[in-house]
C-alpha cells in the first residue's frame, strides 16, 4: 500500500477532534456576527468540503451540510459534540496502543520549555499545553473586578483598592496558571513535573487529543519565531519600556 493511499495518521485524527471540540465550544459562547465563520470551520473539519471548492455535487453536499449545522446554536453545538463522541470512540483503539509514545512526546517538550524556569513561569508555560483540559468558572464583570483589585491592592502592598478594574481574559489566564500549578510538585530544590498525573489525565482520549494538539500548536509558533528575522535596534534609538 503507498502512502497516498493511507488514511489519517493517529496524530492528524487527534488534531482533528480537538479542532472539532474547540470550535463546537467556540459556538457555544460566539457572538451572532461570528457564528457563519464557525459553522463554516465546523462543516469543514467534520466533513472535509470547503466552500467554494469542488466540483457542482460537493458545493451542493457542502451547502447541504451547511445548512444542518447553521439552523442555530443548539443544532451547530450538537453536530460537534457528537462529532466529537464519534471520534473518541473510533479513535480510542489506537490511542491506547501509542498513548505511553505521546505522552513520553508531550512530556519531554514540557520539560525542555521549563527547564531552568521558576515555578511561576513553568506554570505559565505548561498552562499553555493544558489549555482547553478544564472549564473556566463562569464569573461577572463584578467578581473578576474584585480579583483586579485584590490584586493591585497587594501589588501596593496596602489592604485594599476601590479602582481596579479586572479583564475577564486576564482573569481566565489567570485560572488556567494556577490549574497548571496543579502539576507541579514542589521538591527541596524548587520543583519538578508531576509526570504521572499528566500521564493519567492523557488517559482520556478526548484530553489527550487537547494536549497533543496544544504542543503541536507550541512547536509551530517556537519554529516561526526561531525562523523570523531578528529586528536590529540602532544605538541611537530610543526604546520605552
Amino acid at each position: 500500500m503507498t502512502e497516498q493511499n493511507q488514511g489519517p495518521t493517529l496524530e492528524q485524527r487527534l488534531l482533528n477532534l480537538n479542532a472539532i471540540h474547540k470550535t463546537g465550544r467556540e459556538i457555544s459562547k460566539s457572538e451572532i456576527e461570528e457564528r457563519p465563520q464557525l459553522y463554516s470551520q465546523l462543516v469543514t473539519l467534520l466533513t472535509g468540503r470547503e466552500p467554494h471548492q469542488g466540483t457542482e455535487a460537493d458545493q451542493n453536499e457542502y451547502n447541504q451540510f451547511y445548512e444542518a449545522v447553521s439552523r442555530n446554536v443548539e443544532e451547530a453545538t450538537w453536530h460537534a459534540q457528537d462529532g466529537t463522541e464519534n471520534r473518541v470512540a473510533s479513535i480510542k483503539p489506537l490511542y491506547e496502543t501509542q498513548k505511553s509514545r505521546l505522552v513520553r512526546e508531550v512530556l519531554d517538550s514540557i520539560n525542555r520549555d521549563t527547564k531552568d524556569k521558576s515555578k511561576a513561569e513553568a506554570a505559565d508555560i505548561l498552562s499553555r499545553y493544558l489549555m482547553g483540559t478544564f472549564d473556566t468558572p463562569e464569573v461577572d464583570q463584578f467578581q473578576i473586578d474584585k480579583v483586579a483589585k485584590k490584586q493591585l491592592a497587594s501589588r501596593m502592598g496596602v489592604s485594599r483598592n476601590f479602582t481596579a478594574t479586572g479583564n475577564p481574559k486576564d482573569y481566565e489566564n489567570l485560572h488556567t496558571r494556577l490549574h497548571a500549578a496543579e502539576y507541579l510538585e514542589d521538591i527541596p530544590n524548587g520543583y519538578k513535573l508531576n509526570e504521572a498525573k499528566l500521564s493519567k489525565l492523557m488517559d482520556d482520549v478526548l484530553m489527550g487529543a487537547t494536549i497533543y494538539s496544544n504542543k503541536f500548536v507550541l512547536e509551530k509558533q517556537k519554529e516561526a519565531n526561531k525562523n523570523a528575522p531578528q529586528k536590529q535596534y540602532g544605538s541611537s534609538q530610543s526604546r520605552t519600556f
